[in-house]
């Protein structure tokens, strides 16, 4: 069930102000955050008062002007203003504003600078504003009520009934869409008032002013309307009892509703709803927040003596009652007393702490929120928000729900933080992340990295929401951790800044590295070496288990061990390495002397020999040190057997496996290399002639520094532009033999017997769903034979475009399935260059090689009807061009009867029909020209001409030609794509 939190855009107001975390999806305008008055932007909205602009924007920084203003008052007092229109006095208002303004100016809710000036155009001011609020109530009706300075009469009586509120704004200072909207929210849930003016005498001589005042008395009503948004009760002027008649219980006739609740976390709240339908839930303001530590003394402080000592508290924790807490003495939810320093309820760095006092009610509420650790295992779009499922990596509260909705957009595997209110999530934001080497730690208390001091979370210093202490271990999800100090770590912070996941706190595969040869150099020594991610590289070597690593003679060296596994450290470019007896742990070596081994896929045994060796789990890592293949979990890695190769085994359990298997292995990736340019630049090299390929790219990416070729015999076998595969490379990774793969390009003289033509008889007979199929198995470039694979997100797509007629490489780019064409006419050339495992049925796509035809390209049919049939003239194409107007031009046509010339070939039908792309193809119609061609020749350079009144410019079409006549019968012998030129 999707837990839509519309209800929560300022229910988590302070959380966000100080945490800026994400709340559910459902506010009503992008622009519009939990530090705008979101329920006033909201309630307004549903009732029509303030709406957004035509992009989704509320603009709630942006001034509101005198015009605008009239606007938002006639909104509210839903003022026909078209009656209106007309009748405004002032000389200076724009006709748009004009019949608001007049509709105001009628019912005395504004009035001008002067008779003839309203100066809309300027901003409006907090006290011009209130005035116009309280006007609408019912104040200010009479000149007396001003005084002497009508700005501090209005913002006197203003504030006595709350009409500034959370309000930010001086009364000479302009006001913000987001403050006028919480002044129009205030003045709705006021109660209205009437006039008794005392301050007007009538004597036998007529009207006289003398003594007294004016006063308000509250509207009342004993229908039940009026308890919509406020129950209370007052006296009227006639001292007649009811409930008050709040301004917007008469504007609505009762069914804008207000009523108080508490939220998902406990806190004293308000549900607004309009009609029957939730506007939403919005939390109070506390009169006292905490993100650190909260003493005893300084709850019993805020909350003041009169509700410690006869107020009922209750005290919730992530929106669950804390035992023994529920309303309860003051003196009951102190352990030591009111004046203790003494921590209360676990509080501290990171935890929200919120304080509420009502005296009316003579209630104390406090509340606490935690911080809870999750991954982001899958992100749904919605269209207007997205669905959010997480796997807990802290512990959780009970029955703690794993989605969220949320109009920002994570990404999977996402580290994020949250909080929780009962079961369900109300608030989540990405971790930050530091990185660094521990400097010094205290455990379950804060961690250095490089100086810098990070505390943790104190929900992470104790276990009052996790089962043990530390920060969430997240290289193993089940446990706490503390760090060590030289540990390079990766440290995730929650929303405040304190410490609450780690990773790099212990071993991790990436600490091991595999020797796969030894060297020196004027007794330096060196080795090649492959990492835990499959890198090969050729490292210095500094020490070996704490000593000097050197090579003197033939007995006298310490070097690493070929064919062991090494923890290593790099110091400067040079490495430090420690062997499995130094470093405490458990080597398995697989050579001929102890025993090869043997893994299998969906089988977590690895065995060397016939004996059980270990077990594999979902994150061991497998590397292939042939050719650097890396998978990771037993259920992933290709069966190969006679390994010789080296583990680590902890407790039990292979964590990474290094091996070589004699039973070989595809090419990888990276030994594919696709070259658009066949000149190279020669380099040389102290002396050795390098060649260099500046338009070579590999996976398509071009190759920084260009493709390096070392062997003249290689460079002469790089003739054409098209893929090749290195089979042979020298000590410095250069390659010495390469061989052509695929030929992407026809050649200059438009030869479609080979190169492009033939790159095109590899297709894809269907490209979705997570599904290639090609068809048939010459695509499949590797080890393998299968005509069927599967990709996902992680398979390249090397998309290369040809043009000039496929004799040219146009351009060499990453792209995706959907570059993919599987129609019939105009399809792409497909090959698989590298899978994951070619020993399976349906192998996993790693690279796959997608060329496009020119678009403009014209292929000339080999269509004939018996011994007759439609051809070029000799020493030319066929050809077939459009023009802007839908003109078609084709030359270079002739029939041939046999091997000759058809002199008598007389009067002929042309028909063409012509197709439409839209995503796909739509026949547009067929048009037909009829003429006596001159003995075989049926187009010569010259041309024919018809045309199409039904094109357009930019339009890409497609057209197949059929020559027609008695004797030859009908011969479709041309299909062509093009696009109609820009008029």
């Amino acid at each position: 069930m999707r837990n839509l939190k519309r209800a929560l855009s300022l229910a988590l107001a302070s959380v966000m102000v100080m945490g800026l975390m994400v709340v559910g999806s459902g506010a009503s305008y992008v622009d519009v955050s939990s530090e705008n008055n979101v329920e006033a932007i909201e309630v307004l909205q549903k009732v029509g008062v303030m709406t957004g602009d035509e992009n989704g924007k509320f603009n709630p920084d942006a001034n509101v002007t005198r015009n605008e203003m009239a606007v938002i008052m006639s909104n509210m007092l839903d003022y026909k203003v078209s009656n209106y229109a007309g009748t405004a006095p002032f000389t200076d208002v724009p006709s748009w504003a004009e019949p608001y303004v007049a509709a105001c100016y009628t019912h005395g809710i504004i009035s001008g600078y002067d008779a003839k000036t309203f100066g809309g155009s300027d901003s409006v001011t907090a006290a011009q504003a209130a005035l116009m609020m309280m006007k609408a109530l019912g104040y200010f009706q009479y000149q007396s009520d001003f005084g002497e300075d009508w700005q501090m009469a209005t913002i006197r009586e203003a504030n006595k009934i709350d009409l500034y509120k959370d309000v930010n704004a001086t009364a000479v200072a302009p006001m913000t869409r987001n403050d006028v909207a919480q002044l129009a929210l205030n003045t709705l849930k006021s109660y209205q008032v009437e006039a008794d003016n005392d301050t007007i005498n009538v004597n036998g001589n007529g009207v006289s002013v003398s003594g007294g005042s004016v006063k308000y008395y509250q509207l009342v009503s004993n229908d039940k309307m009026y308890k919509a948004i406020d129950d209370r009760t007052g006296l009227s002027m006639s001292n007649v009892s009811g409930y008050t008649k709040e301004l917007g219980e008469d504007l609505y006739d009762g069914d804008l509703e207000c009523k108080d609740e508490t939220d998902d976390f406990g806190r004293p709240a308000t549900t607004w709803s309009y009609k029957s339908s939730t506007i939403g839930t919005y939390s109070d303001s506390a009169d006292q927040t905490w993100t650190g530590k909260v003493s005893e003394k300084d709850l019993y402080t805020a909350a003041g003596s009169a509700a410690y000592d006869n107020y009922k508290w209750t005290v919730y924790r992530n929106g669950e009652i804390v035992e023994d807490m529920d309303r309860v003495n003051g003196k009951d939810v102190l352990d030591y007393g009111k004046t203790s320093s003494e921590r209360w309820q676990e509080t501290g760095n990171g935890v929200l702490t919120e304080l509420y006092v009502d005296s009316t009610e003579e209630d104390v509420v406090v509340t606490i929120i935690d911080t809870f650790v999750a991954e982001v295992t899958k992100v749904e779009d919605n269209g207007d928000d997205y669905t959010v499922t997480i796997s807990y990596k802290s512990d959780k509260p009970s029955k703690a729900e794993n989605e969220f909705d949320t109009d920002q957009k994570f990404s999977k595997e996402d580290i994020v933080v949250l909080t929780i209110g009962g079961t369900e999530i109300q608030s989540m934001a990405k971790a930050e992340i530091v990185e660094g080497t521990v400097s010094s730690v205290k455990d379950n208390d804060y961690v250095k990295l490089d100086g810098t001091t990070y505390n943790y979370n104190r929900a992470y210093c104790t276990t009052v929401i996790n089962s043990a202490k530390g920060l969430v271990n997240l290289d193993d999800g089940d446990n706490f951790t503390n760090p060590d100090v030289d540990n390079e770590v990766v440290l995730y912070l929650d929303t405040y800044g304190n410490a609450v996941a780690i990773e790099g706190a212990e071993d991790s595969v990436d600490d091991y590295l595999f020797v796969t040869g030894v060297d020196s150099a004027y007794g330096d020594v060196s080795a090649k070496v492959v990492f835990a991610d499959g890198t090969e590289e050729k490292i210095d070597i500094d020490e070996i288990d704490g000593v000097d690593a050197y090579w003197k003679g033939t007995g006298d060296k310490r070097v690493p061990t070929e064919g062991h596994i090494y923890k290593w450290n790099q110091s400067g470019s040079e490495y430090d390495l420690e062997s499995a007896s130094y470093a405490n742990f458990e080597q398995i070596l697989f050579d001929a002397s102890n025993g090869k081994g043997k893994v299998e896929r969906d089988n977590a045994s690895v065995y060397r020999g016939s004996d059980r060796i270990g077990t594999a789990d979902s994150d061991t890592v497998f590397i292939n040190t042939d050719d650097d293949k890396v998978w990771t979990g037993y259920k992933n890695v290709s069966s190969q057997e006679d390994i010789v190769g080296a583990a680590v085994k902890d407790d039990g359990v292979i964590t990474i496996l290094f091996m070589s298997s004699s039973s070989g292995s595809s090419a990888e990736d990276d030994d594919f290399v696709f070259i658009s340019g066949t000149d190279p630049e020669v380099v040389n090299d102290n002396g050795d002639k390098l060649y260099q390929y500046n338009s070579a790219y590999i996976n398509g990416e071009k190759v920084e520094g260009g493709f390096i070729v070392s062997s003249s015999s290689a460079k002469d076998d790089i003739v054409t532009k098209g893929l090749y595969q290195v089979t042979k490379r020298d000590n410095d990774d250069h390659a010495t033999e390469v061989k052509l793969v695929v030929d992407a390009t026809a050649d200059k003289k438009g030869n479609y017997e080979s190169g492009a033509l033939k790159a095109f008889e590899s297709y894809a007979t269907y490209a979705k769903k997570d599904i290639l199929s090609l068809n048939d198995g010459d695509g499949n470039l590797t080890a393998g034979s299968q005509s069927d694979f599967s990709y996902n997100n992680d398979t390249t797509f090397v998309v290369v475009e040809l043009k000039k007629d496929n004799t040219d490489v146009d351009s060499v780019y990453v792209g995706g399935v959907s570059d993919i064409e599987t129609d019939a006419e105009g399809r792409t050339g497909v090959f698989v260059v590298t899978v994951e495992d070619d020993g399976d049925d349906t192998p996993m796509a790693e690279v796959v090689l997608v060329i496009v035809p020119d678009e403009d390209t014209v292929i000339e049919d080999d269509n004939n009807n018996g011994d007759y049939k439609v051809v070029s003239l000799s020493g030319k194409k066929i050809e077939l061009t459009v023009d802007k107007n839908g003109e078609f031009t084709l030359k270079n046509v002739k029939v041939q009867k046999g091997d000759e010339n058809y002199e008598n070939l007389g009067d002929v039908t042309l028909s063409a029909k012509i197709e439409l792309y839209n995503k796909g193809w739509d026949e547009l119609e067929t048009v037909e020209e009829d003429f006596t061609a001159e003995k075989s020749v049926v187009a010569d350079s010259n041309g024919i001409k018809f045309s199409s009144d039904l094109l357009s410019s930019g339009d890409k079409i497609r057209v197949t030609l059929t020559l027609s006549n008695k004797t030859i019968g009908d011969i479709e012998f041309f299909t062509g794509s093009m696009t109609v030129p820009e008029a």
